[in-house]
């Protein structure tokens, strides 16, 4: 009779020989390859040795207050790298393992997200119609970007997306780099009340847009990002920018590619539940496409690799996550609904709303 602890090492033990036999075709430079070789590590480990749990309890800073807390964490971790082998059957050009995630229950992982919104329920501009011819790949990372965020355990993604975009669309107005503040957006509402940001996301990817609007956006180095729920701490003397026209592309492959290609990157939204144990390559399939786990992000360039189209996403859980902070996610299949909620708004800054005024 097969055991279901049987079943799980024999589904890891294949995990392990394709995750070494992919490794060893496809990732050539000595980075990425370390990083891999180490969730491979983990991932092929079975049950994981004392030896390799504390090697990855030391790279992910990981103390736990008591015995027992620390046996019930390592648990969940094996448990996790069975759900990372089975995500790695049904995606074979990207890469499951160990994150800093590992030790999440499922119910931390699902807290840690915000319910998509149906995007049946989005007004979105009207299509371009663009004749611009784009490049077939484009990247606008350290163009039109900021430096990754790590948005720690608050659910503040949907202000982190909000703001890069505006971060973004202010460089390419030809302004310099300008870190803005995503803790405003978390602790404030636009009467200056408290938000509870942390635990209480917001229910459109467009609302940070439109409180941006009414209040304008501090720095980030007068107002600091924390990660926790606060007072409204905003100072209107403070503020960089204002931000306008919010709203969302049409739920378009080629219209997003048209956008990032001749334009600037996109905020984007989708289903992330399979993403807990990502660590590089290119998602094909979601796995659980459930709305419950609606992550926000940014999307900054497109490209393809081996035949496989790829949208580039700048994730908001810091650089030793994925590929140095970014997921590449297929391209043109709307996968995880990846391409029904992109949107994006124009910055104003300071200076120009007062000439407006005036």
């Amino acid at each position: 009779m097969v055991t279901v602890e049987g079943a799980n090492r024999e589904l890891l033990g294949s995990f392990c020989l394709k995750r070494y036999a992919l490794h060893s075709i496809t990732d050539t430079s000595p980075a990425p390859n370390m990083k891999f070789s180490f969730a491979a590590l983990f991932s092929c480990s079975l049950a994981g040795s004392d030896e390799e749990w504390s090697l990855w309890k030391t790279t992910h800073g990981k103390n736990y207050a008591t015995a027992e807390e620390e046996t019930h964490r390592r648990t969940v971790f094996e448990k996790n790298l069975v759900k990372a082998a089975e995500l790695q059957k049904s995606n074979p050009v990207a890469s499951f393992g160990a994150t800093r995630f590992s030790d999440w229950t499922d119910m931390e992982w699902e807290n840690f997200f915000g319910v998509l919104p149906d995007p049946a329920t989005h007004e979105r501009a009207p299509k371009s119609n663009s004749t611009n011819v784009v490049p077939d790949s484009k990247d606008w990372t350290g163009i039109a970007t900021t430096p990754v965020r790590d948005q720690g355990h608050c659910n503040s993604c949907w202000a982190v997306a909000a703001v890069e975009q505006l971060e973004s669309a202010y460089i390419l107005q030809g302004n310099e780099a300008q870190l803005l503040s995503v803790q405003q957006l978390v602790d404030c509402k636009p009467d200056r009340s408290r938000r509870e940001g942390c635990t209480v996301p917001a229910t459109s990817a467009l609302v940070p847009y439109k409180v941006v609007g009414v209040m304008g956006i501090e720095p980030e180095a007068d107002y600091p990002y924390e990660g926790t729920n606060g007072e409204c701490r905003f100072d209107g003397s403070k503020t960089v920018l204002s931000a306008t026209n919010e709203h969302f592309l049409p739920a378009d492959a080629e219209e997003m590619k048209s956008h990032v290609g001749s334009i600037g990157p996109l905020g984007a939204c989708a289903m992330v539940g399979a993403w807990k144990p990502y660590t590089g390559g290119i998602i094909t399939e979601c796995n659980d496409s459930d709305p419950k786990y609606g992550h926000c992000f940014q999307i900054v360039g497109y490209g393809s690799e081996n035949g496989q189209d790829y949208w580039k996403v700048r994730n908001s859980w810091g650089t030793d996550y994925g590929e140095n902070g970014f997921v590449r996610v297929a391209r043109g299949q709307n996968l995880c609904q990846i391409e029904a909620h992109a949107h994006t708004a124009d910055p104003i800054t300071k200076a120009a709303a007062t000439a407006v005024a005036v």
